[in-house]
Parts: C-alpha cells; structure tokens; sequence
C-alpha cells in the first residue's frame, strides 16, 4: 500500500480548494463594491445638501421682482437683490453646472466629481394666495463622473418660501 495520493484525489482537493477560493473572492467584491456605493451616495447626497443651502441662501437675497419664467419646468430664475443688482440662478445640462451668476461673479455649486443627471424641472414657482412668487421649489438630480456604478442617480428637492 503507497502513501501517496492518487490522482483523483489531488483533483478534488484542488477543486475544493478553487470553489472556496472563488466564493471568497465573489464576497470580498461584493462587499467592496457594496461600500464604494455608500460612498458615492454619501458625496452626492453631501453635494446636494451643499447646492440646495447655497441656492436658499442665494433666496434670502431676493429685495424685489423674481422672474420666473412661465413657472414650470424652467431651469433658470431671475431676481432682483437688495443692492440693486440682479441674480441668476441657473441649472445648466450642458454645461454640467447648478451656477449663481451676479455682478460678483458666476459661480458653479457642484463639486468637481458630481454631475447632473437632470434639471428639466429645476425650478418651479408658485404665486398662491396672491400674484407674487411665494414658494420656489428645486428639482435636480446628481450622479457621478467616472462612476463605475452604472448610472446611479440621486433626485433632490427643496422648497424655499419667498420673504420680502
């Protein structure tokens, strides 16, 4: 009787071997796949909290006349500031941006990485009680560049009640 082993027992054990292998391998990609998906969402969320405070900031300004186009589905608004200037608040597909543009500047809201996915009814206004502009309410949803999640998209909206 030889201790060696056979050829078919060499053959199972290195299958075994390779199965228990592989299913590791399928879990550890799962689970970090699992986590850098977290992450992106965390980011975009963190991104949209960031555009929504800055755009009801840039509300805050309003000290006369909003225009607002026909008030639905729009994707720029107008308003005069106490200054006497004007600010533009824009959301641009083409252009990748969620911008504030006045006198002191355009600036661009997102963060570098984060794109938007759509902001066909970034803006809508309402007039109710009377015929001024009373509530605004943003609409834009984010994903991210270079992403290898596929085409993960997150939609955010806010609501700012119009003071003057």
């Amino acid at each position: 009787m030889s201790k060696a082993f056979t050829l078919i027992e060499t053959l199972v054990v290195v299958g075994i071997t390779g199965l228990l292998i592989v299913s590791v391998g399928g879990v550890l990609t799962g689970f970090l796949r699992a986590k850098r998906g977290a992450e992106v969402s965390k980011t975009v969320q963190a991104a949209a909290a960031a555009v929504t405070e800055r755009l009801k900031m840039n509300l805050l300004e309003v000290a006369g006349s909003i225009n607002c186009g026909t008030g639905v589905g729009e994707t720029a608004l107008t308003f005069e500031t106490g200054d006497g200037g004007q600010t533009r608040l824009v959301c641009d597909y083409s252009g990748n941006k969620i911008a504030s543009e006045s006198a002191h500047g355009n600036y661009n809201l997102l963060n570098e990485g984060v794109i938007i996915v759509n902001c066909a009814e970034f803006i809508n206004c309402t007039t109710l009680p009377s015929t001024e502009i009373s509530l605004v309410k943003f609409k834009f949803s984010l994903g991210v560049s270079g992403g290898d999640l596929g085409s993960n998209s997150w939609t955010f909206e806010s609501k700012v009640a119009v003071r003057r």
